[in-house]
C-alpha cells in the first residue's frame, strides 16, 4: 500500500450531493482532505461548507474559478473581474473555512508576464499556481499559460506563491513538446511543488482527458518515485454520475494499490 495523502474533490454548488459517499470514503480511509472548487457567486454557501468541514473533521483546500468562468489572469481586459472573483469571493472562502491553500490557474492566451502583473496586484491569499496542459481540447492548439516548466518558474521567481503540479497536465504537455513525459515530470518536480493533482490519461496523449486509472497506461510506480508522496495529491478523475461512483472509488484504490 502506498499510503498517499489523497484529496477528494467537491464543488461549492453541490453541498450535500456526495455527503454520504464522503463519509463512507472517510470510513474506508481513502482520502485525508477535501479540495473544494469554488464556483463564482456561491459565497452564500461558505458558512455551510464550514459546518460540513467541522462535521467530517478533515482539512480543506480550495480551487479558484478559471477561464471557463471568465477568470483569466493573462488577459488585461479581465483584471477587474479577476479581482472581484479572487478578492471578494475566493479570499473570503479561504478565511471562512480556513483553507490550507488555494489553487489558481495562470490563464490562457496573451503572455505569462501579464499573469504575474495581475497576481502582484490581486495577490490571492495562500495561492499556489497550477501548471496547465499546453494544448486545448477544443481547438487542439497551444492555448494555456503556465504549461511549461519555464513559465511556472517565471511565476514563482516573480511572485511569492506555492506550486500545484498537475501530473496529467505535465505529461500531456511533454508529448506536445516531443519530450519524455516522465523526464518532464522530473523537471517540474525540481520546482518543489506544494501539492499535486492527478487524473488518468494515455501515455501518448497531448491533451488532458481526466480518465479513470483503469483506462490509464501510465507507470504509476515510476510517477510516485519522482514526486514527493508526503504531500497532498488531489484526485481529479471524473465522477461520471452518482450511479457510477464505484469507478471513482476504484480510482482511489488503484492509487493506494490496495
Amino acid at each position: 500500500m502506498r499510503n498517499l495523502k489523497l484529496g477528494f474533490k467537491m464543488y461549492s454548488d453541490e453541498l450535500g450531493k456526495y455527503e454520504n459517499e464522503v463519509e463512507d470514503f472517510l470510513g474506508k480511509g481513502l482520502f485525508t482532505y477535501i479540495e473544494l472548487f469554488v464556483n463564482p457567486n456561491t459565497l452564500e454557501y461558505a458558512k455551510a461548507w464550514k459546518k460540513f468541514k467541522e462535521k467530517v473533521n478533515v482539512p480543506f483546500t480550495l480551487h479558484a474559478p478559471h477561464s471557463i468562468y471568465n477568470v483569466n489572469l493573462a488577459d488585461e481586459n479581465q483584471e477587474e473581474f479577476n479581482k472581484k472573483i479572487l478578492n471578494e469571493q475566493i479570499d473570503k472562502y479561504t478565511e471562512i473555512i480556513d483553507a490550507q491553500y488555494v489553487v489558481v490557474h495562470p490563464g490562457k492566451g496573451f503572455n505569462i508576464e501579464e499573469t504575474v502583473r495581475q497576481l502582484k496586484i490581486i495577490n490571492p491569499k495562500r495561492m499556489v499556481i497550477e501548471n496547465k496542459p499546453l494544448i486545448s481540447k477544443k481547438t487542439m492548439k497551444p492555448t494555456y499559460r503556465g504549461a511549461t516548466v519555464e513559465e511556472i518558474k517565471f511565476v514563482k521567481d516573480n511572485h511569492d506563491c506555492g506550486f500545484c503540479l498537475d501530473i496529467s497536465h505535465c505529461m500531456s504537455t511533454a508529448n506536445a513538446l516531443n519530450k519524455n513525459p516522465y523526464e518532464y515530470l522530473n523537471e517540474f518536480q525540481k520546482l518543489n511543488p506544494t501539492c499535486y493533482h492527478i487524473s488518468g490519461n494515455k501515455l501518448d496523449s497531448i491533451t488532458d482527458r481526466h480518465l479513470h486509472f483503469k483506462d490509464c497506461d501510465w507507470d504509476l510506480d515510476r510517477i510516485f518515485s519522482i514526486i514527493d508522496t508526503s504531500k497532498n495529491i488531489t484526485v481529479e478523475t471524473r465522477k461520471d454520475c452518482e450511479e457510477c461512483f464505484e469507478e471513482y472509488e476504484q480510482d482511489f484504490r488503484i492509487l493506494q494499490d490496495c
